[in-house]
């Protein structure tokens, strides 16, 4: 594995923060897929580097410096995780001092990454463009505080921040106590199949059942009635009846 990373460019980077950060995370999937580079400390110096760029870059094209600055925490969170997580000398290189220490001086990244998630989920559209970079860390696997908790609590967390993303792009309509249900499988079936055949079918699986469930009790009944011994023996000889007349 190749220990540059390029540099964002109009030619090879999207306007927004997650195009900027496209060739980093690119890096990280491959570390994350088991490739290591041929030298470590280069890696991390080019990803140090890196990193530096792309919030000159963010300033140039006038994106919100605020923005860049969490969006790159973000992402020296993720690469920080995964490097600690990997075996051998990536690991021994991070050890040292983390990208999360040496960039902004913090040293509980996985409690401040959620922190300002939720702080930025809370100011809603306007921050949309770093709440991407933030799920797309997490569905990278990042995951901070919630290395110590049920996976259930976390996921629930990924759900939430892509229904919001998806919501505030226009996917999809805000709840409502009166909003339509998601325009899943079942949801179609109920708007167009008519009541009457619904029951029907229903009606249709409890006879089944109901039948299968009296044939195998009448196999079982006379199973165990085979297995118990006569009620009445039968006689060794036939009984005989003798009438005398006078």
């Amino acid at each position: 594995m190749d220990a540059a990373v390029a540099p964002p460019n109009d030619s090879t980077a999207r306007a927004d923060l997650l195009g900027l950060l496209h060739e980093g995370f690119y890096a990280l999937m491959l570390v994350r897929a088991g490739a290591r580079p041929d030298d470590v400390r280069a890696f991390r110096r080019a990803l140090r580097d890196w990193l530096g760029g792309v919030e000159a870059e963010a300033r140039r094209r006038g994106l919100d410096a605020d923005d860049a600055r969490l969006a790159c925490f973000a992402f020296a969170a993720l690469c920080d995780e995964l490097a600690l997580g990997a075996p051998g000398l990536l690991r021994e290189a991070w050890l040292q001092q983390p990208l999360q220490h040496e960039l902004f001086d913090e040293p509980l990244a996985g409690e401040r990454f959620f922190e300002h998630l939720d702080r930025l989920r809370e100011q809603g559209p306007r921050r949309l463009a770093v709440l991407e970079v933030f799920r797309l860390c997490l569905l990278l696997g990042y995951q901070g505080r919630y290395a110590f908790q049920a996976p259930e609590s976390r996921a629930w967390l990924v759900q939430r921040l892509d229904d919001e993303i998806t919501r505030w792009r226009g996917g999809r309509a805000p709840f409502a106590p009166r909003a339509q249900p998601p325009d899943h499988l079942v949801h179609r079936l109920r708007r167009q199949v008519p009541a009457w055949a619904v029951v029907a079918v229903c009606a249709g699986v409890v006879l089944l059942a109901w039948a299968a469930l009296r044939l195998q009790l009448d196999r079982w009944t006379e199973q165990e009635l085979a297995r118990l011994p006569p009620a009445v023996q039968p006689l060794a000889e036939p009984a005989r009846l003798s009438i005398r007349w006078p």
